[in-house]
């Protein structure tokens, strides 16, 4: 048992490697898990995931797999404010040298002060890969 846990979830066989919330306050509870990858397993499509908190199930839930993104294990996520969108944008990177920009929109019922049927959209918007020879700085 896990003492002064509010919710406890197993996300992969082989552990999670980054987590991020979404920071906005009108959607449904929302994290994005980035996870380790492993060869034996072969857990390629539980390498990227979105759980959303389920009110009355009282948990989180898998909404969805980002699949078709990375080829290694996920080092880093970050859920990107919305400014006003109408859809959310997460960053991932990876040990692929890969990072890839993900376009994401929730669709869902609010009914009762709950969340229900929740739905994710997704797409890859920017997928940059990084070379070695080439050397770049984020500020």
């Amino acid at each position: 048992m896990i003492r002064n846990c509010i919710s406890h979830k197993e996300v992969s066989s082989v552990g999670c490697s980054s987590v991020c919330w979404n920071p906005s306050s009108l959607d449904p509870q929302t994290i994005v898990v980035g996870c380790y990858y492993d060869q034996k397993k072969n857990n390629l499509n539980d390498l990227l995931q979105i759980f959303a908190f389920i009110d009355s199930k009282k948990e989180y839930i898998l909404v969805s797999n980002l699949l078709e993104g990375h080829t290694d294990t996920v080092t880093d996520v970050e859920w990107a404010p919305q400014f006003g969108r109408s859809f959310h944008m997460i960053a991932s990177c990876s040990l692929d040298k890969n990072l890839i920009i993900w376009k994401v929109i929730l669709s869902y019922n609010y009914n009762n002060d709950h969340f229900e049927n929740i739905c994710v959209k997704y797409e890859k918007m920017f997928c940059y890969r990084h070379d070695s020879e080439v050397n770049f700085l984020i500020i």
